[in-house]
């Protein structure tokens, strides 16, 4: 149920457009990325985690299909 996964997912698929081979290099591709993504995203992950809590109060704690 973390929705961060997904932010964390988008970031990955962002940075392998990067050539990274230093330390400093791959920081400041990170923080490129993090600060190119559009706040509607995090917005909308935000706005989803009621929905997510209503399923697993339903499940009563078990697996859902999130």
């Amino acid at each position: 149920m973390d929705l961060i996964e997904h932010l964390w997912d988008e970031m990955g698929r962002r940075l392998k457009n990067y050539q990274t081979q230093k330390k400093d290099q791959l920081k400041n591709a990170i923080l490129e990325i993090w600060n190119s993504i559009d706040p509607t995203v995090t917005i909308k992950l935000v706005k989803s985690m009621e929905k997510h809590m209503h399923e697993v109060i339903k499940a009563k704690g078990g697996p859902t299909d999130h």
